[in-house]
């Protein structure tokens, strides 16, 4: 059995979802496919979904046995009791048809595509991973409240110990979902693997017109020039900055940047509260951020 898998994450919190499972013959040579036996039907790969969903079950701590902190510090080693993570009610079943009687790439991609989304909001503030505690004060103010509650308490959660080594902080902008969008067996097509080395390999071969080219490397000669040396290992050096004087501009540029930060965070808070309650959804989803160096 292979799969194809798809996490929809939704606006009010919740993440479905949506996954092809596919039955082949087992005694086909790996990279090749072939129909199942007549007693591998779609209702038996059903039911068994069905037996699996109502049986997995994952032990993890109930958040609701005690206070959060309002602030990312440690909190103290409390083993509440534990509660029991399931699948949801909200489970379907649906067999994919073709009329060609091949379940081709495209009726796959198009059957997903609607599902896959980059962002759970509209105004853009949740598109990446928030880095301190001043960020997050920033985003939720371009949140409802439904939504910027979640993405505190999962920024909060991360103080207790029981669970701190899920990252939660790490991934509060995903409503503390650590899971990619797409995942996938190994047998049920190519590898994501390939498919990058393909991508690098064509933008090597190719211009952006789509014509062929001959490989070129760093400074724009080809690779099969004879004066192109390939140097296949390599060895750390040193970091940081070399002399006090950049070290001392880049502190400069730093604070600089966190002065813009903190103007632009006063300004809206200004704002806000001369315009008096009201729905601000309709603000800008993001302060411009000076370039760090």
């Amino acid at each position: 059995m292979s799969y194809i898998k798809v996490a929809e994450a939704q606006a009010r919190g919740a993440i479905h979802f949506h996954a092809v499972l596919r039955l082949d013959d087992a005694t086909t040579d790996p990279g090749s496919w072939a129909p199942p036996p007549a007693w591998a039907t779609a209702d038996l790969l059903a039911a068994a979904w069905r037996w699996a969903v109502r049986r997995a079950v994952q032990p993890c701590p109930d958040p609701h046995r005690h206070d959060l902190p309002t602030q990312l510090v440690p909190a103290p080693v409390v083993r509440p009791p534990m509660a029991a993570a399931r699948w949801g009610e909200q489970v379907d079943v649906r067999p994919l048809v073709v009329d060609s009687g091949d379940l081709t790439p495209a009726t796959v991609g198009n059957y997903l595509a609607k599902y896959v989304t980059k962002s759970v909001t509209d105004s853009g503030a949740l598109d990446s991973r928030i880095r301190d505690a001043e960020d997050l004060y920033t985003r939720c103010l371009f949140l409802p409240d439904h939504q910027a509650e979640l993405v505190k308490t999962a920024w909060r959660l991360a103080a207790w110990s029981d669970f701190r080594d899920l990252g939660m902080n790490r991934w509060a902008h995903q409503y503390g979902f650590n899971g990619h969008w797409i995942t996938k067996s190994r047998a049920y097509s190519t590898t994501f693997a390939a498919c990058r080395e393909r991508r690098r390999t064509w933008a090597r071969t190719h211009t952006p017109a789509g014509a062929e080219r001959t490989p070129l490397d760093a400074w724009g000669r080809p690779e099969d020039d004879d004066q192109v040396i390939t140097l296949a290992t390599w060895r750390y050096q040193a970091s940081g900055h070399a002399r006090t004087g950049d070290q001392a501009l880049a502190d400069m540029a730093a604070d600089q940047a966190r002065s813009r930060r903190e103007a632009a965070r006063d300004s809206r808070a200004t704002a806000q509260h001369d315009d008096g309650p009201g729905d601000h959804r309709q603000v800008p989803a993001r302060a411009a951020h000076p370039t760090r160096l």
